[in-house]
């Protein structure tokens, strides 16, 4: 067959991993219609059927890694090659199992080495042949579809001529947009369905005798994006679609999606651009609305992990102030109420223009006189505001002076809200936020989460508040803990020394006739005693407090007579008052009867001239017992220093003392053992001071009446 007689080759894969019997396969089959294509082993092969579309496979059977089954086992696993013949050709595996086995992984033959060249040639042939055949029939079918497709296309092209007469009927069906058409290469506009004039308030004719207007109606930015896609050698695309806006009527600003494509207008292949651009103004406004809400939606978020880093106040505000500037507004600041609680001043303050924050900064130095009588503290007072328009008026009925409007009005306030902090119906202070330059004005939207961020800025000022308490609570406790171990440490030091004293009088005494114990040693241990009662009287109040904090301070009452109880405690502080130089005055009458508990009714006397003979040493000191006919009336009086009114709720708090110098001892829970012992008995104790005036308290206990048997009896 020469190769004029068969001009086409076809291929064919040689697969064998020894060389001379691939050389010996290629001289057996070499010929003008055949292109032979050798590997030397399954992986080669493989690689081989990717790249090229073979008509048969010479396949040996014994080969390294991949055998010959293996190998057709994986030529036959893909749909590419899946249908390509596969002969066997083998020397070694000539039984029955393997030539079955061959047949069964879909071999098509299988021959046996030595093999008669002839014979390969034949059975290669018939295969090729067949090969021929196929990829002729695949061609006649592929030239039966393209003359179908040319069919079709003209039929197309004569519906399309038939539908073009149809076009601007269909046309004028479309309400919500408006079909176009274009010259390609110059976009001057060719044609303009009617509903352009509902929708843009503009005439299909105006558009026609003025091309360009149609664009000009366009937002500049969006019409240089649209005529970059559309206009002459610089389309990318021949059907495309985007989102651009358009001046519509009364100045409104409407979105549109026009989709564009190039077509043919005529039978004479001029092309044009051809258009719909759909309003989808209510969908924009829709997706803004979400996109505002999911932007809302993070920043609250952002707030709350803000208001999670830090304890400090300050810290979360200015990070709150640099959050919601320029979100929110131009310039904002916090108002907060100082730590007496007389005034409230500017804390925190953020402007989005670096050059106006210098602006603020004055404002705000120049209003941190403000109080509840001026300023939008006291419009607060009532609940949040907002001021769509910010006027002139506002501004010079909010400046404390000239100077201060002059700086409210060179930041140009157009805009504002003003929401209280409030935690648990106090008013810590207020939350402002304006818009100035920008020009925007606030809504009812912007007002309720402005409301929201409040309520989480008030949250987080009364945590740190609450932070500042504790850390407060804990320098108390850590000062007391340090006056307790030195009011606990001075007695024992004192006992240890005068016990020390007794052992070297002791061993010195011994053998003498004449010793100093008859002297010294009652006087040592008349001392001793003292600081012992010191200690003893520091570890009750101590118990006292845990007792009282606990809840588990237990009265054991009886009636008993008040003015024996006074009489007697007050003399057992003799040697003590003498001691200190205070002069004691009495004045109780017979009997008073009262329900009480002996011991803590003493302990209340007690605390009470102690710190007497604290506070005013060397000053005379006045016990007095008085009734009204249904209340008991005590007082102690001294002459010392005396309280200032600020004080004077202080005292009776826990580790509190009335003066803060530390030479004056105690552990500061003498007057609260006090107040908490009389609330148990239903009593009240008052405080009458001013400085230099020294100090009287009154106990004011019911008079318990007695019955007439008890009245005789007495």
């Amino acid at each position: 067959m020469t190769e004029q007689q068969c001009p086409e080759k076809v291929n064919i894969l040689l697969v064998d991993d020894r060389w001379e019997n691939l050389v010996s396969l290629k001289a057996a089959l070499d010929a003008p219609g055949y292109n032979l294509v050798k590997a030397s082993s399954g992986r080669e092969a493989l690689a081989e059927l990717l790249g090229m579309d073979f008509a048969l496979i010479l396949l040996d059977v014994q080969m390294p890694i991949l055998n010959g089954f293996e190998t057709a086992a994986l030529i036959k696993q893909r749909e590419k090659t899946r249908g390509i013949p596969i002969i066997f050709v083998t020397g070694v595996n000539t039984d029955e199992p393997f030539i079955f086995k061959g047949y069964d992984v879909g071999a098509v033959d299988y021959l046996i080495k030595p093999f008669d060249p002839s014979v390969l040639r034949s059975k290669v042939a018939v295969f090729a042949d067949l090969y021929r055949k196929t990829e002729q029939i695949k061609r006649q079918a592929e030239l039966l579809r393209e003359s179908d497709r040319r069919k079709m296309n003209f039929e197309i092209l004569c519906r399309e001529q038939a539908l073009d007469r149809k076009y601007r009927e269909l046309v004028n069906g479309i309400n919500d947009g408006i079909v176009w058409s274009a010259d390609k290469q110059t976009l001057a506009i060719s044609f303009v369905g009617p509903q352009i004039t509902p929708i843009l308030d503009v005439t299909p004719e105006r558009c026609l005798v003025d091309p360009d207007y149609f664009w000009r109606l366009m937002f500049p930015y969006d019409q240089a994006a649209f005529t970059e896609w559309v206009g002459g050698p610089e389309q990318k695309t021949s059907e495309f679609s985007c989102e651009h806006r358009v001046l519509g009527k009364n100045d409104s600003v409407l979105w549109f999606k026009t989709s564009v494509r190039t077509s043919c207008a005529d039978m004479g292949g001029k092309s044009e651009l051809r258009g719909l651009s759909v309003d989808i103004t209510h969908l924009k406004e829709t997706q803004f609305a979400l996109q505002k809400s999911e932007e809302r939606f993070r920043l609250m978020a952002d707030v709350g992990r803000i208001f999670s880093e830090s304890l400090d106040i300050r810290v979360r505000l200015g990070m709150l102030a640099t959050l919601v500037i320029p979100f929110l507004g131009d310039y904002c600041f916090f108002d907060l109420y100082t730590d007496d609680g007389a005034n409230m001043q500017p804390i925190t303050w953020r402007h989005s223009d670096a050059s106006e924050q210098a602006v603020l900064t004055q404002v705000c130095e120049q209003a941190k006189s403000w109080n509840e009588e001026n300023g939008f503290v006291s419009m607060t007072a009532e609940g949040p505001i907002l001021l769509s328009d910010v006027t002139d008026e506002t501004l010079s009925n909010t400046a404390l002076g000239p100077k201060h409007l002059e700086l409210l009005r060179r930041l140009k306030p157009c805009s504002l809200i003003a929401v209280p902090l409030i935690a648990h119906e106090k008013l810590l202070g207020v939350f402002t936020l304006c818009c100035g330059s920008s020009g925007r004005h606030y809504t009812t939207e912007d007002f309720k989460l402005v409301q929201k961020l409040a309520q989480r800025a008030s949250l987080a000022l009364e945590n740190a508040l609450l932070y500042a308490q504790a850390q407060e609570a804990v320098r108390i406790r850590e000062e007391f803990v340090s006056i307790a171990s030195h009011e606990l440490k001075t007695p024992l030091t004192s006992l240890k020394m005068q016990l020390q004293l007794l052992s070297r009088i002791a061993r010195g005494a011994v053998g003498k006739p004449d010793s100093e114990l008859g002297t010294k040693v009652p006087q040592i241990l008349a001392g001793s005693d003292r600081q012992m009662s010191r200690i003893c009287k520091l570890v009750d109040e101590l118990m006292d407090v845990t007792r009282i904090r606990s809840g588990k301070l237990t009265l054991d009452t009886e009636s008993l007579d008040l003015s024996a109880l006074v009489t007697e405690t007050v003399q057992r502080f003799t040697d003590d008052l003498n001691e200190v130089g205070c002069a004691l005055s009495i004045d109780v009458p017979t009997q008073l009867y009262v329900e009480c508990d002996r011991l803590r009714i003493e302990q209340v006397l007690s605390n009470l001239l102690c710190n007497a003979m604290r506070y005013a040493p060397r000053t005379p000191i006045r016990v007095a017992l008085t009734c009204d006919g249904s209340r008991v009336y005590l007082s102690v009086k001294d002459h010392g220093r005396g309280i200032s009114e600020t004080d004077q709720q202080r005292i009776f708090q826990r580790f509190e003392r009335g003066m803060p110098d530390a030479s004056f001892g105690g552990l500061g829970l003498g007057l609260y053992i006090v107040r908490q012992i009389l609330d148990a008995h239903r009593a009240t104790i008052a405080i009458k001071s001013a400085p230099g005036q020294g100090a009287t308290f009154v106990i004011e206990l019911p008079l318990r009446q007695l019955s007439t048997v008890e009245s005789l009896a007495v």
